[in-house]
């Protein structure tokens, strides 16, 4: 937020602007349609700005045909998709357009990063589904291609949210330094374990 130096002069903040689009789901069988479309824990399902190129690397200078919208509250762009092999869904926009309000309270997501999202199945015929989340401060920032998904086995353990980071070389998304030592202590401690049995 900006303010003027002069006190009796009210506070202003000049609007971000983002990318705003989403993927055609039309690739996936109606099951997994039906709850990217029915979920309430982590987004909001955009309507009426379907792109193509909503999974693409977006180039601020020739964007395609990706329209943009103003952030009227939170200064911040995100891009969000499902945690699934070969997706090519995904969604951009507004940070407090797309989050649902419960994730927006989260300080964790306010700060700049990607973040995996644990969504809650709301039929008894879906399987639970996670979320990659990444944030961003300035106007139209929200560009990431869609990267390779982070592939299991991981654990969210009493956590609600796994941080994890893009290794921009490799188009890849990994699990951050801090949630990798977890899970190798995790699983030293299941192969200890494990071996206690056998003795």
């Amino acid at each position: 937020m900006k303010c003027c130096a002069n006190v009796y002069i009210k506070c202003y903040r000049i609007p971000t602007s983002c990318f705003h689009c989403i993927s055609p789901d039309k690739n996936y069988n109606a099951t997994v349609r039906r709850q990217l479309a029915t979920q309430t824990d982590i987004f909001f399902y955009p309507l009426g700005v379907k792109s193509p190129y909503c999974s693409e690397s977006i180039d601020a200078e020739d964007p395609h045909i990706i329209e943009g919208e103003l952030c009227s509250k939170y200064p911040m762009c995100i891009t969000l998709f499902p945690n699934l092999q070969g997706s090519t869904f995904m969604v951009r926009g507004c940070f407090e357009s797309i989050l649902r309000h419960s994730r927006r309270n989260e300080e964790q997501l306010q700060q700049d990063g990607c973040y995996l999202l644990r969504s809650l199945p709301m039929y008894a015929n879906t399987v639970t589904m996670d979320y990659v989340v990444c944030t961003c401060h300035g106007d139209y920032c929200n560009t990431m291609p869609m990267p390779d998904v982070l592939p299991k086995p991981y654990s969210f353990g009493k956590s609600k949210i796994l941080k994890v980071y893009m290794n921009e070389e490799r188009n890849v998304l990994q699990l951050s330094t801090s949630n990798a030592k977890f899970m190798f202590s995790l699983s030293s401690l299941v192969w200890s374990l494990m071996l206690l049995s056998f003795n």
